[in-house]
């Protein structure tokens, strides 16, 4: 695995056979457990446009309940979809976690539903 970054000791941002970039595993984690929690900081709007020369693009974008528009940041823009997923969203305490679906080993590239 080529790995690009390493994030707070829960994954790493590597090379994907899914496509481009993935985020996988850096330890085990079991099922229910919170991997990583998004920063959901960046609003794009109107006033706030995406900025290509700063490397935010739509493809790393979340649409989310009443129109807003986030920009995902680096290493949650990375998590790929999939029709098996095994890693979920779950909000708690205002805040946007990546969770565990089932129990993963170290080097398991997470999946989203989309």
């Amino acid at each position: 695995m080529d790995t690009k970054s390493n994030m707070s000791g829960n994954v790493i941002v590597a090379e994907s056979n899914i496509h481009g970039l993935g985020v996988y595993a850096a330890r085990d984690f079991e099922e229910g457990e919170t991997i990583l929690v998004r920063d959901e900081s960046r609003v794009v709007d109107d006033e706030h446009p995406l900025r290509p020369e700063l490397g935010e693009y739509e493809r790393h974008c979340d649409y989310l309940a009443g129109g807003k528009v986030v920009l995902l940041k680096t290493p949650e823009c990375n998590i790929n979809s999939s029709c098996d997923p095994n890693v979920y969203h779950k909000y708690m305490e205002g805040m946007r976690h990546v969770v565990a679906r089932r129990r993963m080993k170290s080097g398991e590239e997470m999946r989203l539903r989309q």
